[in-house]
């Protein structure tokens, strides 16, 4: 497989909050997560198509999701601000 390079970074906010971001970079095919169609939940495990829900999850957790493909890589980033 391709190597990838994952970064986490905490930043301040102003107040009570820190802003978590998760960077994914890789060299493989190019693939935007983020272009994908959304799961149909209200079909039963066997009528669905295989693939989304991990992206489906990321959606409904993180409060933020981009990817670029610049430079022949793959670079998928989330954010989430947490109070803390």
């Amino acid at each position: 497989g391709s190597p990838c390079d994952v970064r986490l970074t905490l930043t301040s906010k102003r107040g009570d909050s820190v802003i978590v971001s998760l960077q994914i970079q890789d060299n493989g095919q190019a693939f935007n997560p983020v272009a994908s169609d959304e799961p149909d939940l209200s079909l039963s495990l066997d009528e669905r198509k295989v693939g989304g829900l991990g992206i489906h999850l990321t959606r409904s957790v993180m409060d933020n999701i981009h990817y670029e493909h610049r430079d022949s890589l793959n670079q998928t980033t989330v954010s989430k601000t947490i109070r803390v």
